[in-house]
């Protein structure tokens, strides 16, 4: 989940050097010998404990969202926008957060688990022929 800590605890990282350095960090990927390169959008952060200045964090994660559509737009054949549900989700359900309103819960983490799931399956494909790498692993949900 990469920008939460951007846009939260009052770093916020302006939509630029998240772009460039989510960049950096594909590039390095695929350089090592990624193939695909899934980018989730991170969850709302809720106000919690008044620690953080969630407006602003959550103004910069509606803009990171438009930063990861660009980055997977430009090459579409090995980066792929994933879920794009979760901080819709995660903005009505202030229950699945730890009291600090940034990290969730122990349910939330359960429940964002098989939204990310969703994506993961609808880009990676479930190879039964692979014996090298359990499917379980692979994080194929339809075994």
């Amino acid at each position: 989940m990469l920008g939460t800590n951007d846009a939260g605890f009052n770093n916020h990282v302006p939509v630029a050097t998240y772009k460039s350095n989510l960049q950096s960090t594909i590039s390095a990927l695929g350089a090592a010998g990624f193939q695909r390169i899934l980018l989730n959008i991170p969850p709302y952060i809720q106000i919690g404990d008044g620690t953080y200045d969630t407006a602003a964090s959550n103004a910069l994660i509606v803009q990171y969202q438009d930063a990861l559509r660009d980055l997977a737009a430009v090459d579409p054949t090995h980066v792929f926008l994933g879920d794009q549900t979760a901080y819709g989700y995660y903005r009505l359900h202030p229950e699945l957060y730890q009291p600090d309103g940034v990290h969730l819960s122990v349910a939330g983490n359960q429940s964002l688990g098989r939204i990310w799931s969703r994506a993961f399956d609808a880009v990676f494909e479930c190879a039964p022929e692979d014996k090298r790498t359990p499917r379980r692993i692979m994080g194929c949900s339809k075994q």
